[in-house]
């Protein structure tokens, strides 16, 4: 009875936080179809977040915390960095 209470506790919330998560991303598109300003933000951040990951993967490689073969992705992040900061 124990497991069959957890399912759907698990289910229901699980469910909540997609319908939240939905909806936010509902209000952050419709305000993104008002104000170009917030998507030039949007865009900006991402390729900070993408830049720092690729600056931080490096150092690792470089301080031997990580294997060489980590560094194999460094150019895809590059380029999603390059697209969104030029986009923004």
């Amino acid at each position: 009875m124990a497991d069959v209470f957890l399912v759907i506790s698990s289910v229901l919330g699980c469910s909540a936080l997609l319908a939240w998560g939905m909806w936010r991303l509902y209000k952050t598109l419709e305000r993104a179809e008002r104000d170009p300003k917030y998507v030039r933000r949007l865009f900006m951040r991402s390729g900070i977040v993408y830049g720092c990951s690729a600056v931080i993967g490096t150092v690792l490689v470089a301080t031997g915390n990580l294997p060489k073969a980590s560094l194999i992705g460094l150019p895809i992040v590059a380029l999603f960095c390059w697209t969104n900061i030029r986009t923004g």
